[in-house]
């Protein structure tokens, strides 16, 4: 059993679904039993397992629970996946990431990280022999996002049955509170049958002085849609059809598409633009198109004052996760601006990574993280990497299938997973949990 814990099970958050849902989801399937908690929640060691590993979630109450594990002699793992040691990171938090950060690196085992750039910072900042392996973002596909929600709930059904398994673990562990379970239970029992006969109908109720009976409707059963439409939509998004269908329409104003969040309290990705707008201007000289941002709602105000302005047309969608597949495999050129600040030079290659996998090229500056497909991104030359692009559907067309076969080999959930089944075998104590879990679900 490997707990992990995050900060918060919220599928809007990037960190959570890279790093811990895909891993997961991936490990499940390699026999590793994982159980994901969040927020403030209870961890009980009673089953020692594993591995407990925090990502990206360094509160006060991860302190706790990390110098509780450690006197359980159960190894702790931080994963890291922003710059947090960065001026104005957490500013706004109630307990700074990077002081919890370093009180649990005291404690730690190991630090897993997205890079080499955020590897050097952590490096330097902890001055420890400490060991940081790399582990980079999984590809995320419409298949991972689709199986989200069924892992989540079999995480629930996996934590009842741990805290069963607890309970037991406890009543065996104190008497007092064998006599005061069985006093509780027949307490239970004797007041279910004084209420068993008004409970014998318990859909109907009868109003005697007008003798009217009335029934009340069952429960809804809830519709679980399987979002077939947006799964047939994602396997026909990086095909050659859609390539040449959407690339080979001149009626229509070619789409340069920026993705990802503002990050209104510290990033402030989509200023970045503003510095390249020359290039921009340049190339939409030589070739007609629509920059189109895609960002949480809270930068629109942003957009409509310092993007509209320019002088070629841009238009604004809220992010949306299924839509925005559709909206960046319906564009023509995806471009990348960072400005290599501390913050943004450790960012991990996700967004290039997913407009490569459905089938759009990339313009990007050049950072660590994207040197790996170094041979199919076009870095830094805004004006020539849109045109070449926007012109020539071969030359893209090349880039997205080597592209493609670098996200297979060296970004897939499989591969992902084999990396940290390789730390959680090195750095992991052995477990019983899997054998009681399976004895429990078998009694």
């Amino acid at each position: 059993m490997i707990i992990w814990k995050v900060k918060s099970e919220n599928l809007n958050v990037a960190s959570f679904r890279y790093r811990c849902l895909i891993p997961v989801k991936y490990l499940d399937q390699k026999g590793y039993d994982c159980l994901i908690y969040s927020n403030q929640d209870k961890i009980k060691f009673d089953l020692k397992p594993e591995a407990i590993i925090f990502i990206k979630s360094f509160t006060k109450h991860d302190v706790r629970l990390a110098q509780m594990a450690r006197q359980k002699e159960i190894p702790v793992i931080l994963d890291i996946c922003d710059n947090i040691f960065v001026e104005g990171y957490g500013l706004y938090s109630k307990s700074k990431p990077a002081e919890g950060f370093k009180e649990m690196v005291k404690i730690a085992s190991a630090i897993v990280t997205t890079g080499t750039s955020l590897k050097s910072y952590i490096e330097n900042y902890i001055d420890s022999s400490l060991p940081v392996f790399i582990v980079p973002d999984a590809s995320e596909t419409l298949v991972e996002f689709e199986s989200y929600n069924n892992l989540l709930k079999a995480n629930q059904k996996l934590k009842y049955k741990i805290s069963q398994l607890q309970k037991i673990i406890t009543l065996v562990k104190e008497p007092k509170s064998v006599i005061f379970a069985l006093k509780s239970y027949c307490q239970s029992q004797f007041i279910s049958k004084q209420t068993q006969e008004h409970n014998l109908k318990p859909l109907k109720a009868v109003d005697d002085a007008k003798n009217i009976t009335i029934d009340f409707p069952e429960k809804p059963k809830l519709n679980q849609t399987t979002n077939s439409d947006n799964q047939n939509l994602f396997n026909s998004f990086s095909s050659r059809t859609i390539f040449d269908k959407y690339r080979q329409s001149d009626h229509e104003l070619k789409q340069v598409i920026w993705f990802g969040t503002h990050d209104m309290n510290f990033s402030q990705k989509l200023f970045k633009l503003q510095d390249i707008y020359p290039q921009l201007i340049a190339a939409y000289q030589e070739v007609n198109f629509c920059l189109h941002i895609v960002s949480e709602a809270e930068a629109y105000e942003v957009y409509q004052e310092y993007i509209k302005p320019f002088s070629f047309p841009t238009k604004f969608t809220p992010w949306n996760q299924y839509i925005n597949y559709q909206l960046i495999s319906q564009s023509h050129v995806t471009i990348i601006p960072n400005s290599l600040n501390a913050f943004e030079i450790c960012k991990s290659p996700n967004r290039a990574i997913l407009s490569l996998a459905l089938g759009v090229p990339v313009v990007a500056t050049k950072t660590p993280a994207l040197l790996p497909f170094e041979d199919c991104i076009i870095f830094d030359d805004w004006h020539q990497g849109i045109v070449s692009y926007l012109q020539d559907p071969n030359l893209a067309w090349q880039h997205i299938t080597t592209a493609q076969s670098i996200i297979k080999r060296d970004y897939s959930g499989e591969v992902i997973a084999d990396k940290w089944g390789q730390i959680i075998d090195t750095i992991g104590r052995k477990s019983w949990t899997k054998y009681l879990i399976d004895s429990y679900a078998k009694f």
